[in-house]
Order: structure tokens, then sequence, then C-alpha cells
């Protein structure tokens, strides 16, 4: 599995772009308290923060990939 992400990190972005008004959504469903955040298994590039570091400025963010290169 990690060498297929590998394979396909400088293409992952545009590939996923077409989520973005999920990723939108899901930044409404984290609680608004929220200080630190744990993605774990698919963060992938982490197209999916850039809309909740809009809103938690100051969050902290774990991440853990299956892959490395992501």
């Amino acid at each position: 599995m990690s060498s297929f992400f590998r394979d396909r990190v400088c293409s992952y972005e545009e590939h996923m772009s077409i989520w973005s008004e999920a990723y939108k959504y899901m930044t409404q469903l984290v609680p608004k308290n929220t200080k630190t955040l744990l993605d774990i298994g698919c963060c992938g590039t982490g197209l999916e923060l850039d809309e909740i570091f809009k809103i938690f400025t100051d969050i902290k963010v774990t991440g853990i990939d299956l892959s490395e290169a992501m």
C-alpha cells in the first residue's frame, strides 16, 4: 500500500481536489473548542487540513499515514 501512494504522490492533490467541498463540510464537524487533532491512517498531503487551519489557527495536528511519502 505504501508503494501505491508513493508512486502517486505527485498527482495526489489534483486527483483529490474533487473533494474540496467535503473537506469544508468536515471542518464544520470539528467541535469548536478543539485544540488537538489526530489524523490516522490516510493523511495524504493534508488537503483536509487546509480548511481546518482556516478556522482553527492554533490547532496542533499529529498525522500518521501508511505511506512515508505522503
